[in-house]
């Protein structure tokens, strides 16, 4: 009797230590999905700002900005949109992440 209320303690015990591990990795994944959300935030800014820049050096064309200076403008929004791109992904791979931590609990 003591033997198996001995092993049964010990499956409580690993369960309890499984369950605070799901818990502790869903918690990271629900960090990780706010945080990544905040990056999409942060580069949609980014380029939008980006754009205004495009916008604002195209005037090149009306003889008050510089060619070069347009071109620079658009290739920082260039690089903008794949920043986007980029933390779009890594947003979408944190909320699958979480999904399958979720699953698994």
């Amino acid at each position: 009797m003591r033997e198996r209320e001995t092993l049964r303690a010990q499956a409580d015990e690993n369960l309890r230590r499984v369950q605070d591990g799901v818990e502790q990795r869903v918690r990271k994944g629900y960090r990780n999905v706010e945080r990544a959300l905040q990056m999409v935030d942060v580069a949609r800014e980014s380029l939008e700002l980006r754009r205004e820049s495009e916008r604002l050096t195209k005037q090149f064309e009306l003889g008050l900005a510089l060619k070069s200076a347009y071109a620079e403008s658009q290739a920082a929004a260039a690089s903008s949109d794949a920043d986007v791109f980029r933390a779009e992904a890594g947003w979408r791979l944190a909320v699958a992440e979480l999904k399958k931590e979720i699953a698994l609990r």
